[in-house]
């Protein structure tokens, strides 16, 4: 008279087995929070006197911190683009920092950013980077 209904996993589906390391996790998470700082502090401090931010380095930094927030999702969602993401601005940022007359040292920092993504990206067995799609 009653049917039985089948267990959870069968109505479901199979669950995603995809881990990442919690090195590689922490560091998502602190790029995420970093950036959002950025994005919602720089307007406030570009207001101070003598700042010498224009408003063109006002509204790069904050597109610049909020597509890395995307970036950074995307890896979270195991998309390689997002990589490929924090390459492209960072890229960016060096041309307009060296265009802005910014010394070479501080205009090629981003490139540490992007160096410790990738390595964290190596970590644990199987490697992240190997899981991207």
């Amino acid at each position: 008279m009653y049917q039985q209904t089948p267990p959870l996993p069968e109505l479901v589906g199979p669950v995603n087995t995809l881990q990442r390391h919690g090195c590689l996790t922490a560091w998502l998470i602190f790029i995420m929070v970093v950036n959002g700082i950025l994005a919602v502090a720089t307007p406030f401090l570009g207001g101070i006197a003598n700042s010498g931010l224009s408003a063109f380095d006002i509204g790069f930094i904050m597109v610049g911190s909020l597509l890395n927030i995307v970036w950074a999702v995307a890896l979270f969602k195991w998309f390689r683009w997002g990589f490929y993401g924090f390459v492209a601005t960072t890229v960016v940022g060096i041309v307009v920092n060296l265009a802005t007359g910014t010394p070479i040292a501080q205009s090629t920092s981003g490139l540490l950013g992007v160096s410790i993504l990738y390595w964290m990206l190596q970590l644990g067995t199987p490697k992240a980077w190997e899981r991207l799609k």
